[in-house]
């Protein structure tokens, strides 16, 4: 039997590292963003009752992390995936094959991408039951979107990230209590033909401070610098592509946490975030400036690869019950954020740096 799918949808594939459509809330934050695709899928199993399903697909990207206006950015992909389910337990791998013009300015990036990824439920004991997951992606090809001075041509692209959590639930889910971790390459030399950044979706949560905030903010005031007529006669090559909205990227993270429900309506959450980058911490404009000697944004030299901690915390209250059924999908929650940043990020001068949310969801 076959199924076949056409036309506007979002896009998500194991724990939304690479592809996330943005519907599932992150343990710390919001989502903001989504992926969303033109598709045509066809997809088979070798028989009714089969675990196995075998998919083929091709897109037209409106929106993810790389294509922003699709008006000027032209990126198609064929994908091809084996995925076994079974309850709510899940493997999978898709490869995808990738083609991004940029129609402005004639330029194009071709990458093939592999991903798998595993999630899992285990029983331990008649009270505890473990919840597993771990994805991991490599990236290869070419691209002259962005090109360096040892090769003003183009570049290849070779990277790669892996992410995994791992919760201990009661079977009444009152309380679990794991970890989650993740590691992203890093390129160490900037300046040579192979570009090796490896960075995950903008909507996969690590935290709520010190990427979504102090790293993306970073980059956003990097890009001013560069596109600055009075610092630059003309700006580098690519230069919109240097914002990441946030995201999580060159760099290994691992956060301890803790979920409370000491009631069906209300949700309590705990964590920390421990950070280091994988290659050298530079700010582009600053190090070039430095001569190619690192220094971070602000002017100070860095070494070593830490980048700081957090702690994060998370209230919420709902969804409620009520007679008439009219709360049963709001919601209400309060959260924070509390970093201290390392040297390298300026944290000896910075101090804390702290953030609050509330949320209402109505639905």
């Amino acid at each position: 039997q076959f199924q076949i799918e056409t036309g506007l949808i979002t896009s998500h594939w194991g724990l939304g590292m690479l592809a996330n459509n943005g519907e599932k809330e992150p343990f710390f934050g919001q989502p903001e963003f989504g992926d969303r695709v033109v598709r045509a899928r066809i997809t088979t199993k070798p028989s009714k009752d089969s675990p196995w399903y075998f998919s083929a697909a091709w897109d037209r990207v409106l929106y993810d992390d790389l294509t922003i206006d699709p008006r000027i950015q032209w990126t198609n992909q064929a994908l091809f995936s084996v995925l076994w389910r079974k309850g709510d337990d899940a493997f999978g791998m898709y490869g995808a094959v990738r083609r991004q013009d940029e129609l402005l300015y004639a330029r194009s990036t071709r990458v093939t991408v592999l991903d798998a990824y595993t999630d899992l439920n285990i029983d331990l004991t008649t009270d505890l039951k473990l919840h597993f997951g771990v994805e991991a992606a490599g990236v290869t090809g070419k691209s002259n979107r962005a090109t360096t001075y040892n090769s003003p041509d183009r570049i290849h692209v070779l990277s790669g990230g892996a992410a995994t959590e791992a919760m201990v639930i009661m079977l009444d889910e009152s309380l679990a209590m794991g970890f989650a971790a993740g590691i992203a390459s890093g390129d160490g030399d900037p300046s040579d033909d192979t570009a090796h950044d490896f960075s995950f979706d903008r909507n996969f949560g690590v935290g709520m401070i010190l990427f979504d905030e102090v790293m993306g903010g970073i980059e956003a005031a990097q890009y001013n610098l560069l596109t600055d007529p009075d610092h630059m006669g003309q700006a580098p090559d690519a230069v919109e592509a240097s914002v990441y909205e946030g995201a999580f990227r060159r760099a290994s993270y691992l956060q301890p946490r803790v979920q409370y429900s000491p009631a069906p309506w209300a949700q309590l959450r705990l964590g920390m975030v421990f950070a280091w980058a994988t290659a050298p911490i530079t700010h582009a404009f600053y190090t070039h400036r430095n001569g190619g000697v690192p220094v971070n944004h602000l002017g100070q030299p860095t070494s070593g690869y830490a980048l700081g901690s957090e702690l994060d915390w998370a209230v919420q209250l709902g969804p409620f019950v009520d007679k008439d059924h009219l709360l049963h999908n709001t919601r209400v929650s309060f959260q924070g954020g509390h970093a201290v940043l390392d040297s390298n990020l300026g944290g000896d001068k910075m101090g804390r740096i702290d953030r609050y949310m509330m949320m209402f969801h109505v639905l």
